[in-house]
């Protein structure tokens, strides 16, 4: 696609502009919007969750975050972000960086934020046209 980049493919897949969010999953399939995230981040280890404040939930287990090593069957890649400001790859092997389909105003996005270096599972808002970041699919719920 030509809004995406790739660096590192074969092990973090191909990063995406925020316009193709709605382009990039096959039929059936969606980016999560925000709302879709935090409910799935529910999912896995509910007892091990604080939200400490709107914009972060932390992880208060024994070890390794669950989310991050594919205990619970999601596996949160840290390829980091390109930005396009400095056009080159940023915190990889320390971030995952993953849109939330979301838009805030006309310029941002949400993006949800997994690192290695603290348990904390955050989002954050960023100019949509500044970064390229990972995207995840889940499969469309099942209307009534």
């Amino acid at each position: 696609h030509p809004d995406s980049y790739c660096f590192s493919c074969n092990d973090f897949g191909r990063l995406y502009n925020f316009s193709v969010l709605n382009e990039v999953c096959p039929d059936g399939w969606n980016v999560p919007t925000l709302q879709e995230w935090w409910n799935m981040l529910e999912l896995y280890e509910p007892e091990h969750l604080t939200y400490d404040s709107p914009n972060k939930i932390s992880f208060n287990g024994d070890g390794i975050n669950p989310i991050l090593n594919g205990e619970n069957g999601f596996n949160a890649q840290l390829g980091g972000r390109y930005l396009t400001s400095i056009e080159s790859i940023d915190n990889q092997d320390d971030f995952g960086y993953y849109w939330a389909n979301t838009q805030l105003g006309r310029k941002k996005g949400y993006e949800i934020v997994f690192s290695t270096i603290s348990e904390d599972i955050w989002k954050d808002d960023r100019k949509i046209s500044s970064q390229y970041i990972a995207c995840r699919c889940i499969q469309n719920e099942e209307s009534e």
